[in-house]
């Protein structure tokens, strides 16, 4: 079965402040996480510090973050390179 996403606000706001060639890359990763969520090129992996949550690759930069709330349904929480994904959703 195919896998649902969801996007919220904060993700939208964080692909309109993308370079053109990202945002693109970013929305073809997701289509392609929808199909093909095992694709070994989106490196789909969960966040080692918080349950439920995982990440994609959109390309060599950009990270897409992804909260799941079902077993094939994702919301797609944030975007941006490494360490806006990781610093600012997961502050200590």
């Amino acid at each position: 079965m195919p896998m649902q996403v969801t996007t919220t606000g904060a993700f939208l706001r964080g692909l309109k402040k993308l370079s053109k060639s990202d945002a693109t890359d970013t929305i073809a990763a997701l289509e392609f996480f929808v199909a093909d969520h095992r694709a070994k090129a989106l490196n789909f992996e969960p966040v080692k510090s918080r349950a439920g949550y995982f990440t994609i690759r959109s390309n060599n930069k950009v990270r897409v973050l992804l909260r799941q709330t079902d077993p094939d349904v994702f919301d797609v929480v944030a975007v941006g390179n490494h360490d806006y994904v990781y610093v600012s959703y997961f502050r200590k």
